[in-house]
């Protein structure tokens, strides 16, 4: 981990950033505004709420199948790639 920086926080407690993620909020909110036409975090979230994440990751038994999964000892429904059934995807994901 890279340490980005250090500081006091408004409270005088010292702090140190080990890491991050770019992905976050916006990065959600960009990805359903393309991706299912929403304007707001609240649309999106009422969306999430109605889906089937199964629709829209890659999981490990799409790649392996079901038996294959078990010869490796992995679980069928661990997420291979977030958003990998998005290939070439036409419309809207509630389509």
């Amino acid at each position: 981990l890279r340490i980005d920086g250090r500081g006091k926080n408004k409270d005088g407690k010292l702090f140190t950033r080990l890491g991050g993620t770019a992905c976050g909020g916006a990065t959600f909110l960009g990805l359903m505004q393309l991706v299912a036409d929403v304007s707001s975090f609240e649309q999106a979230m009422e969306l999430v709420a109605r889906g089937d994440t199964t629709k829209v990751n890659t999981l490990v038994q799409d790649i392996y199948g079901t038996n294959g999964c078990a010869n490796l000892g992995l679980p069928p429904t661990m997420n291979a790639a977030y958003f990998g059934k998005l290939i070439g995807l036409k419309g809207h994901v509630w389509d």
